[in-house]
């Protein structure tokens, strides 16, 4: 069982002031309400919010539309429990009023990583947030239970500069590189350098690419820097009780273009920041149709075992989401196709937050997203199930664990397609494989004190290994019979030099073999996979049935759970057989309330197309 204190949220946002919304919010019993204060445009070109900017001019502020968007939500739910989201990007006008003093000043939203190496951009946010959070404190102290500090690209610390140089930036990089005793360098590399990789044009080599790689791990550093120092200056104003969460560490979800340039690789440092309560992201865009699994964009295990907590954003269009921001402009996106597939979508958002003991809201965006009764009904059906189960916190019982790298991330050229083929899509068929499965990196293996319940474990990007990293893994992972899931080009580098006869000493097999290859190694097995597109979710399955982990379903569907909770979720329906890894006196499906089998460890039950059901099990 989790003893974490963390508070677990279930709520509702939106960008727009839709009052009816949280009307029904608050018949379902749904008190805590996320708002967003902004003083800019979201990447469409329309104002985040509906509410006039608070930051008029360098020293001038009026928070009266914060006062108005406060009182607002209490008018209409006077129980309201707040969540602010703070907007730190900077206003236009601070963009286009330059002058001799602020000649190098830039937009954090478009191009955050030359913002936040500038002093004056620091310096004007920081003043906008101190006065911003006397205001609100002065009047709203009691009401806001936690604040979300928001910048950068759609306001999740997203940089969107792909690198480019700028004098502050420059000065930055040469400091860190002398902080961390490695060669300072004249300049930036340019970007044919630091595109460059030389190797399958996939990966970096730290012999020829040293200086693009270490920049690359300074673009997340400098973007943790920035968070952590708004972190303790929210800190130093705010109640010790009042949470701070921020949008990062999208190892998960950024692939293709985006994976290394954003800035969001150093997530297991911020982490370590004892003023950061959670993080949050978006469920997964790769896999939330009807069939897939949904995902979170961070590694749950990582956050479980560093006590953070995780707010899982529930924006998935339903089939009666507005897509229409203005008569002109729009969104295109695609939505659940009907009535039941909404509530099909909804049961399924719920459970995996709720099996990994996390925190969501219900995002209503542009409005329309939860107008139909049925709707809201399940709404209210789910808060019931989140408030009886949410409490006591209890712990997974995956018996697979997919290991990321963030820090092997900056090897990925990011231009080669095939970047998405290591993280995200490993997530999704895992999604497949009918088990659940725990996400971790690298650095957590010597923490994680549950390491012999694993018994598959997945190396996605363990191309750097250095002789401590084989030491680690040598005491923890490769022994106790378990199955060992190697992608691509294993071990292929120490930190100094690439070298392919390397990978077939880690695994067992040579660099290059194709098809999916198996070594018994003694006390554990080495399934060597060269190209990870070829890892389909069938033979996954088949290699996590052969290392022994429990299959809940022979089906290539999503399952979530926990020590007191399974959920199962199907785009087909029918019937689905499935298993446990022990014996239930009573196996109870929470939301229609049937019990469903007494005294069995394997049972039947039938779905609808699409459904989610929700069970829940007693010993």
């Amino acid at each position: 069982m989790n003893t974490s204190t963390n508070n677990t949220y279930f709520s509702y946002r939106s960008f727009w002031p839709e009052f009816e919304a949280m009307k029904q919010f608050r018949e379902k019993d749904v008190n805590t309400i996320c708002f967003f204060a902004s003083n800019t445009n979201n990447s469409l070109g329309e104002p985040y919010c509906k509410y006039p900017p608070m930051w008029l001019w360098y020293d001038c502020y009026d928070f009266n539309p914060v006062d108005n968007q406060i009182n607002d939500i209490l008018s209409v739910n006077p129980d309201a429990e707040l969540i602010c989201i703070i907007d730190l990007n900077n206003p236009e006008w601070l963009l286009n009023n330059q002058n001799v003093h602020y000649m190098y000043m830039y937009s954090s939203f478009n191009e955050l990583g030359r913002a936040i190496c500038e002093e004056n951009w620091r310096n004007h946010i920081s003043a906008f947030l101190e006065n911003f959070l006397n205001h609100v404190e002065s009047k709203y102290s009691s009401k806001i239970k936690s604040y979300v500090l928001s910048c950068g690209k759609t306001s999740e610390w997203m940089d969107y500069s792909r690198g480019v140089e700028s004098p502050g930036k420059l000065k930055a990089f040469q400091a860190w590189c002398k902080e961390n005793s490695l060669p300072v360098p004249d300049d930036i590399p340019p970007m044919t350098e630091r595109n460059q990789a030389d190797f399958d044009n996939l990966l970096r080599n730290p012999q020829n690419n040293a200086n693009a790689l270490n920049y690359w791990r300074f673009c997340s550093h400098a973007v943790v820097d920035t968070i952590s120092y708004f972190i303790d200056k929210t800190r130093s104003i705010i109640p010790e009780q009042t949470e701070i969460g921020v949008f990062y560490g999208y190892i998960l979800e950024l692939g293709h273009q985006r994976l290394v340039s954003f800035g969001h690789m150093d997530y297991e440092r911020l982490l370590e920041h004892p003023g950061l309560n959670f993080l949050i992201s978006p469920g997964t865009y790769h896999d939330r149709a009807m069939g897939g699994g949904s995902g979170f964009m961070v590694p749950n295990g990582t956050l479980k075992l560093k006590n953070k907590s995780f707010m899982h954003e529930c924006d998935q269009a339903t089939h009666t989401a507005n897509d229409n921001l203005t008569p002109f402009v729009s969104i295109k996106r695609t939505h659940w196709l009907d009535n039941n597939a909404t509530i099909a979508g909804l049961k399924r958002e719920t459970a995996l937050a709720l099996m990994n003991n996390f925190s969501l809201w219900w995002f209503d965006m542009w409005g329309g997203f939860y107008n139909e009764p049925s709707v809201m009904s399940a709404i209210g059906k789910l808060k019931n199930i989140w408030d009886e189960y949410s409490s006591p916190k209890y712990d997974s019982v995956a018996e697979i664990a997919m290991i990321v790298d963030p820090q092997n991330c900056c090897y990925f050229n990011q231009d080669n397609p095939a970047t998405d083929e290591f993280s995200s899509r490993i997530r999704d068929k895992l999604n497949r494989s009918g088990a659940p499965f725990d996400v971790y990196s690298f650095n957590d293996i010597p923490e994680i004190t549950t390491l012999k319940r694993y018994k598959c474990f997945i190396f996605c990007m363990p191309f750097e290994i250095t002789g401590e990293d084989k030491q680690i893994l040598k005491k923890y992972i490769l022994k106790d019979q378990h199955t060992i899931v190697w992608l691509y080009a294993p071990g292929i580098s120490d930190g100094f030099s690439l070298d392919e006869k390397r990978v077939e000493l880690l695994c067992g097999c040579a660099f290059g073999s194709p098809g999916i290859n198996k070594r018994n190694m003694g006390d554990w097995t080495s399934i060597y996979i060269h190209n990870p597109a070829k890892l389909v979710p069938s033979s996954l399955k088949n290699i996590l049935s052969e290392a022994g982990v429990t299959i809940y379903c022979k089906e290539e569907i999503p399952v979530y759970a926990n020590e007191r909770l399974v959920a199962v979720h199907t785009a087909q329906g029918g019937d689905i057989e499935i298993t446990l890894p022990r014996l239930c006196k009573t196996i109870t499906e929470l939301y229609s309330g049937e019990i469903v089998a007494t005294d069995v460890s394997k049972f039947s039950c039938n779905f609808e197309s699409p459904d989610t059901k929700i069970f829940k099990l007693e010993i």
